[in-house]
């Protein structure tokens, strides 16, 4: 947190204007570049990769426990790059909307997302 407080003003306008872009590949690259200068690829597997995993596998405990819905907000270098959040979901069988830029309407009816039993495992 403390470098993203200090990082340059143009790192942190670059990084907006990919997210606003929804360029989950420039936001890939540049939290990785981040990372990278920061702690090489241990840190990338403990900050990003890791907890991709363990974030997934607590969405899968979550949406089984409910017929409803869920409303998950994470940040978005959890969307982009190796072993997001995204593909961990839909590798266990989820079915995954990108409403980063559209609309994505919900009709409670038709709401599973997710199979009856889903598995996500460690790379």
């Amino acid at each position: 947190v403390r470098d993203s407080i200090q990082a340059p003003d143009a790192d942190i306008q670059a990084l907006v204007d990919a997210w606003q872009r929804g360029d989950r590949q420039a936001i890939a690259r540049l939290i990785q570049q981040q990372m990278q200068a920061q702690g090489g690829e241990p840190m990338l597997d403990k900050m990003l990769w890791q907890r991709n995993r363990q974030m997934a596998q607590r969405l899968q405990q979550l949406l089984q426990q409910q017929a409803k819905p869920l409303f998950v907000a994470v940040g978005s270098a959890h969307l982009a790059g190796d072993y997001n959040l995204l593909d961990y979901l839909q590798q266990a069988g989820a079915n995954v909307r990108d409403c980063w830029q559209v609309s994505c309407d919900i009709n409670i009816e038709q709401s599973a997302l997710l199979p009856q039993k889903m598995d996500i495992a460690p790379q």
